[in-house]
């Protein structure tokens, strides 16, 4: 009875560790697979749609669903963030700097987590101007000819009031996209 008892006890184990480290994979970095190209099963394109109009897409070029913590959301999801993105200015000189995505001066409330669920196929893209950046000396600007590259770093679920959520295959790690040189 003992030995079968430690038997089924060290299974339990086995599927509780194994279910534990599932729910959440880390993913290669992009050092590893290069700039624009997929990660894990996500491609993470960047464009410009026209004068300052940029589209950010997410597709999930993999086989199984899986949901991105793009950052944010405040006001009962009124307020939507994807503060785990930011751009990349690249100048003719080869210097970079990072543009963040704006945020808002003050929550007074709950913040829960900006997730989105992408199933095999799918493609979920966001519109920005230049004025949805901001750079760490203020207005984000962009000249024309400088490049421009979309990072998105894919962290697990920060919300405390998500304990019902249950455990999600949320994509973790980093990817960027292609260049793109931007255009007046």
């Amino acid at each position: 009875m003992r030995i079968v008892l430690l038997g089924v006890l060290s299974i339990l184990t086995v599927i509780a560790v194994s279910v534990s480290h599932g729910s959440a994979p880390v993913n290669p970095s992009v050092a590893e697979i290069g700039p624009g190209q997929p990660v894990a099963g996500l491609q993470l394109t960047l464009d410009q749609a026209a004068k300052g109009a940029l589209r950010v897409t997410f597709e999930n070029v993999g086989n199984t669903p899986t949901f991105l913590n793009l950052g944010i959301m405040v006001g009962n999801g009124r307020i939507l963030i994807p503060n785990q993105l930011e751009l990349v200015v690249t100048d003719p000189t080869g210097n970079p700097r990072k543009l963040q995505v704006k945020g808002v001066p003050g929550v007074a409330g709950r913040v829960d987590d900006f997730l989105v669920p992408l199933m095999p196929g799918a493609k979920y893209t966001i519109p920005f101007s230049l004025d949805d950046f901001v750079s760490e000396t203020g207005k984000a600007t962009v000249a024309p000819g400088e490049k421009l590259q979309a990072h998105y770093q894919g962290v697990a679920p920060s919300n405390p009031n998500g304990a019902n959520i249950p455990a999600l295959p949320v994509w973790i790690g980093e990817i960027q996209s292609s260049m793109v040189r931007y255009a007046d």
